[in-house]
């Protein structure tokens, strides 16, 4: 069975950086089988296909996800890239994404961590 997911995460990544980058590849898969678990199914295909034959709308998908990783304690830079992971599959589908729209998405604050150097010496 054709993976739409799969044939992204070797593609589309590669496309991108020539080299490959294993820990994106992975972080993405990881980010994509979240995805499949908040609607528990056993394949982000399945979603992907009821997104392009308008059963499901993307922006209240995407919306309902970014709850489920909250609900579960993930963490606001897991939610921006696992988000990201979702939004790029999307558009590799040729699924049209208004920005706009998607600002009604409420993602979490993001969160900057600086370490001070003194702390350390």
């Amino acid at each position: 069975m054709f993976s739409w997911a799969s044939s992204f995460l070797q593609n589309r990544l590669n496309e991108r950086r020539p080299n490959g980058r294993p820990a994106t590849r992975a972080t993405y898969a990881c980010g994509l089988d979240a995805f499949a678990r908040c609607f528990d199914v056993q394949s982000v295909d399945l979603l992907i296909a009821k997104i392009k034959s308008s059963e499901l709308d993307a922006y209240n998908t995407l919306d309902k996800f970014v709850s489920w990783l909250a609900g579960n304690g993930a963490a606001p830079k897991t939610i921006w890239i696992y988000t990201g992971a979702v939004k790029s599959l999307l558009e590799h589908e040729d699924v049209l994404l208004d920005k706009r729209k998607l600002r009604k998405v409420q993602m979490p604050a993001k969160v900057e961590i600086m370490l001070i150097s003194s702390i350390f010496r």
